[in-house]
């Protein structure tokens, strides 16, 4: 391996703001090479990204003291002034965060602000800024790079967004690159492609990269080195092959055994339909969802999002039936239609035509009152639970609200029980009551979504990748938390999720969408064992 580009020294960091000072940081060390990509593992809260913003000090308007240090070159980062540290910023070191569309102005085409990186950092003219803005874009995989220059971020897909980032880092060609966390809200394709492609500027350029992650299957396929973190200390570190392959620590083996694999044997049928129930006969299943020629288009959409067109077909003549008791999942890479076919059956969206049978009877031509009466029944869990909850309501009074909007039991002792009750189903304790969203983590946060639609007593349940944005151990608790309250309460799920992964622990039967349409369904064994497009394979081909 090559010399050290950056060598992090007894690397302590404790918020002071915190009553009493908390340690976020305990005497983390490491080290990354030259032309190398070093992964650093750890869930929410392990302190990886306070280590991040620590290499370009970020952390200047927190409240917090730092002892320790950051060697860039053999010279101390920590003892750089502002000044000093700006002209490393970007030029020498360049950081990619995980969310994009919080990173870009939304009131700024995309062109303009990757051009911010230039401008004054060398004296070429605005036509060969573009030109050169518009190269790093191809290089980037972006394959309409002027019209994405003209684009608003919301304009963009979450694929596309990311790879804006990543060339904006790339620009000035900087020695190293820190991504925190690139990938984690992008689907299996997208994120391949994302992952390769930075593989490559390694390669083109000689650019190390530092990259922050909490998937296991990232790290072994695409990092050289790894180090593993635990509150605030680094408990391991060695290459991918002898943390995948020979974990020593505790912490890490407890990483290895939550992440969701498939086993080999699911692609050659000698797998057993375990952990997902082992289908029943048609005849035997009683259809409770029955969709027929469903269609969806938004108009004015971008024309460079998906389909080249001034309006999105969102989703296409889409006919499927979900049968009660089972978990159907809705698989496809971002912008296939999921979301948008998941939010039509909650009742969260009109369709343009077609019908959405429940039971028999069609909701899309039901009058207002009796479709919000059978939508009691029909729930739905989103992907961001900190978007979709109050900032201003507490834990109880946002489980309970449901109860209020439809008038179900007025009595105030009774909806109090029935509250707590769903608390305790959900693994959420019950200290937690008046707390409020931001003061949660990601997965009480999401146990608080999930008991707000349990309280319901819905008979169907659209999970819209509920899980995607968390940590291993976090989203291996979620979802052995639905299995559990599945089999308390019976429900039918209509899983969404781009992970091939945990659609093979949760689900009966997977409906595969490209572009708006259905391109393949089937049974869960069958289609992971002989798919039929060649869409499904890719698709399973990305399983890290």
């Amino acid at each position: 391996m090559s010399q050290n580009l950056v060598e992090i020294k007894h690397l302590t960091t404790v918020f002071t703001d915190k009553n009493p000072p908390e340690p976020v940081l305990r005497d983390v060390s490491l080290q990354i090479p030259e032309h190398a990509v070093v992964g650093l593992v750890g869930q929410s809260g392990s302190g990886k990204s306070v280590t991040a913003m620590s290499v370009l000090q970020l952390l200047y308007n927190k409240q917090h003291q730092t002892t320790g240090s950051i060697l860039y070159r053999g010279e101390n980062l920590l003892t750089y002034s502002r000044r000093q540290i700006e002209q490393v910023r970007g030029n020498e070191i360049a950081m990619v965060f995980q969310d994009p569309m919080t990173s870009l102005n939304p009131v700024y085409p995309v062109g303009k602000q990757v051009g911010e990186v230039l401008r004054g950092r060398d004296k070429r003219s605005a036509k060969e800024r573009k030109e050169q803005i518009l190269r790093m874009f191809a290089e980037m995989g972006i394959h309409q790079p002027e019209r994405c220059y003209h684009s608003y971020p919301h304009e963009l897909s979450g694929g596309l967004r990311q790879r804006v980032m990543i060339a904006m880092a790339m620009l000035t060609k900087p020695k190293l690159v820190i991504a925190d966390e690139p990938t984690t809200a992008l689907d299996v394709t997208v994120q391949a492609q994302i992952l390769d492609q930075m593989r490559t500027l390694r390669d083109t350029y000689g650019t190390s990269i530092l990259l922050i992650t909490h998937n296991l299957g990232i790290v072994s396929r695409y990092c050289d080195l790894v180090y593993v973190m635990y509150q605030g200390r680094i408990v391991e570190q060695g290459t991918a092959a002898q943390i995948v392959e020979h974990p020593a620590h505790d912490y890490t083996k407890k990483l290895l055994a939550a992440r969701f694999s498939v086993p080999e044997a699911a692609f050659t049928g000698k797998s057993e339909s375990a952990p997902s129930q082992k289908p029943r006969p048609e005849t035997e299943r009683r259809p409770i969802l029955v969709v027929r020629d469903l269609n969806k288009q938004f108009a004015n959409a971008s024309p460079f999002a998906l389909y080249n067109a001034k309006s999105l077909h969102a989703n296409k003549n889409l006919s499927l039936t979900v049968y009660e008791g089972e978990t159907l999942a809705i698989v496809g890479e971002s912008g296939s239609g999921k979301s948008t076919f998941g939010r039509q059956i909650a009742g969260l969206l009109e369709p343009d035509s077609g019908q959405i049978l429940y039971n028999g009877t069609d909701l899309v031509s039901l009058p207002g009152k009796e479709k919000k009466a059978l939508h009691r029944e029909i729930q739905m869990v989103f992907q961001d639970p900190y978007a979709s909850l109050d900032p201003r309501m507490d834990v109880f009074h946002t489980i309970e609200e449901p109860l209020l909007v439809h008038r179900i039991c007025p009595d105030r002792q009774s909806r109090d029980s029935l509250v707590r009750h769903m608390m305790d189903q959900v693994g959420l304790s019950q200290e937690l009551a008046n707390r409020l969203p931001r003061e949660l983590s990601g997965g009480q946060r999401q146990r608080v979504s999930i008991a707000r639609a349990l309280i319901m007593r819905p008979r169907v349940i659209v999970w819209d990748e509920p899980v995607s944005a968390l940590d291993v151990l976090m989203e291996r608790q979620i979802i052995n938390l639905i299995r559990e309250l599945k089999n308390t309460y019976g429900f039918t799920s209509v899983f969404i999720t781009h992970d091939m992964a945990v659609v093979y622990h949760i689900a009966d039967r997977i409906c595969v969408m490209k572009r708006g349409e259905i391109v393949e369904i089937g049974e869960r064994d069958a289609l992971f064992r002989n798919p039929q497009t060649d869409y499904t394979k890719q698709l399973l081909s990305s399983i890290l």
